[in-house]
């Protein structure tokens, strides 16, 4: 039931942010700094394994949330911004590396990462 939970949520932001990137013409001065403007990259976060992701702009600190973990996210970014993402293993398991597109990335369970296209990362859980 909490992962149901969990994937109508992400399904959820998901839509919300598709909406707010396709109405950026219709209301352009209620936009509070010019991303509007700026060119727009997914930043697609999942997981592999059982754990959880948690993910925020650079200078905050990602926060998980143990009652409704995020297993998978997806945020339109301007072109250039940098993402702090973070992963936490569940109980029985553990932490193994970061892939972007299929390719390992690191083995730090926290990273920055500078968004410049469309990039898909992959927390990876054994």
């Amino acid at each position: 039931m909490k992962r149901l939970l969990k994937v109508v949520m992400a399904l959820m932001m998901c839509l919300s942010l598709a909406a707010c990137s396709n109405n950026k013409g219709a209301d352009a001065s209620k936009t509070e700094t010019s991303v509007a403007d700026a060119a727009l990259c997914p930043l697609h976060i999942d997981t592999e394994g059982l754990g959880q992701i948690a993910y925020a702009e650079e200078g905050k600190t990602p926060e998980f949330d143990d009652e409704y973990p995020a297993q998978s996210a997806m945020v339109k970014v301007a072109e250039g911004s940098k993402y702090v993402l973070a992963a936490k293993a569940d109980e029985g398991f553990k932490f193994k590396k970061w892939t972007l597109d299929g390719k390992d990335y690191s083995t730090e369970d926290t990273i920055t990462v500078e968004v410049t296209a469309e990039m898909k990362f992959v927390a990876v859980f054994e």
